[in-house]
């Protein structure tokens, strides 16, 4: 498992003078490279990992794809997007792979696109 690396942070921007509510949505940005990864499946030896955090604005896409195109439309891009186009031909390649195989799989990455229940 990956270690995390830490990384220095920007300094805060301050808040606006009137005292709206600010988001610092930099200074608390997400950082990919350092994101632990989560291990999701095995299949010929070989180890798929997919990134345990998401960028929020992911799971809009999938839902957008989900909505305009199907949801299998939805499930491939949501695939090929974590796992990288060789994860995602493994699973498409795999002539074991059944229903329930791929439905695990689809809730387990559509979990992750969630992110945490706060």
């Amino acid at each position: 498992m990956p270690t995390k690396t830490v990384r220095p942070r920007k300094t805060a921007a301050a808040p606006p003078a009137d005292n709206e509510p600010f988001i610092d949505l930099e200074g608390d940005a997400l950082d990919p490279d350092a994101v632990e990864q989560l291990f999701l499946f095995e299949l010929g030896g070989v180890q798929y990992y997919i990134p345990a955090e998401q960028p929020a604005g992911k799971i809009y896409t999938y839902i957008e794809l989900e909505r305009t195109d199907g949801p299998e439309a939805a499930m491939w891009w949501m695939f090929t997007d974590l796992l990288g186009e060789d994860g995602a031909a493994a699973l498409r390649n795999y002539k074991g792979l059944r229903r329930r195989h791929l439905r695990a799989l689809q809730l387990r990455c559509v979990d992750t696109l969630k992110g945490p229940k706060d």
